[in-house]
């Protein structure tokens, strides 16, 4: 059985594909956060700030590590 770390290259390629969706849909929910009152952000940071989720998502795909994610997530 191949051991959860070393599958983590080949999920990340399989997603690779769908990436530019991913981003699509995490601009599309900051839109509705902002939109909706709740977050001080600006919409012109809105595409910059959803590629950069989609890059640190990949980034942890490629090498996991706990502490960075947990880090982001604060």
């Amino acid at each position: 059985m191949t051991e959860p770390e070393n599958q983590a290259p080949r999920v990340a390629e399989r997603l690779a594909t769908h990436r530019q969706a991913l981003i699509h849909e995490l601009h599309q929910l900051l839109k509705d956060t902002l939109f909706s009152g709740c977050a001080p952000l600006r919409s012109s940071a809105l595409p910059r700030i959803a590629q950069a989720e989609a890059n640190a998502f990949f980034d942890f795909l490629q090498r996991p590590d706990d502490a960075l994610a947990t880090n982001r997530g604060a």
